[in-house]
């Protein structure tokens, strides 16, 4: 498998959003620290869990990964917090996780649009363009890429959180595309 594509993958559903039914993924646990103790492998059975639960296991296997790269990346606008959010005019809450710069500016456009239907500088702020907003967004997304391969390149513990996000999640879509 191509590194390079693996860790392109979830920085592309950031930027706007393994491999049969049975999966066995090794994870360091306790005995993993213990260099006396016999090499040991925890299996998870995916095969037994319900859609709602793998998908929720998906979830904390992609915020496990984020929380390993928000501990080793070099500067915190790329933090990545994954959370529960509630679109406008819907009641149905979507799992999301987003760069702390995205984040950023997704407020600020907010409290644009809300000053400008507001009346505070004339209706004026709603009219701006999005050209440059979206160049720095490319920039800041290339440095995010950039700083992702190096993590990854750099520290053991963020390849094996990617990797085991990366074969939960197969098995998610694999089952939800059954």
């Amino acid at each position: 498998m191509d590194r390079k594509m693996t860790i392109q993958q979830p920085v592309r559903a950031l930027a706007f959003t393994l491999v049969t039914t049975w999966a066995i993924a090794p994870t360091t646990g306790a005995a993993a620290n213990n260099e006396s103790a016999p090499d040991t492998e925890e299996i998870n059975v995916y095969a037994e869990m319900s859609l709602r639960k793998l998908r929720l296991e998906t979830n904390s296997a992609q915020k496990a990964m984020f929380n390993v790269f928000n501990e080793h990346n070099s500067d915190d606008r790329f933090d990545i917090k994954c959370e529960y959010i509630q679109r406008w005019q819907s009641k149905i809450r979507e799992y999301t996780c987003r760069p702390t710069f995205l984040k950023r500016a997704q407020e600020e456009e907010v409290n644009l649009f809300l000053r400008s239907i507001g009346g505070e500088d004339g209706g004026h702020a709603g009219a701006q363009g999005g050209g440059a907003g979206v160049t720095q967004m490319d920039y800041f997304n290339a440095l995010l890429q950039e700083e992702m391969e190096k993590v990854y390149q750099e520290n053991a513990e963020f390849r094996e959180a990617m990797d085991d996000y990366e074969l939960v999640r197969e098995v998610y879509e694999l089952r939800l595309n059954d």
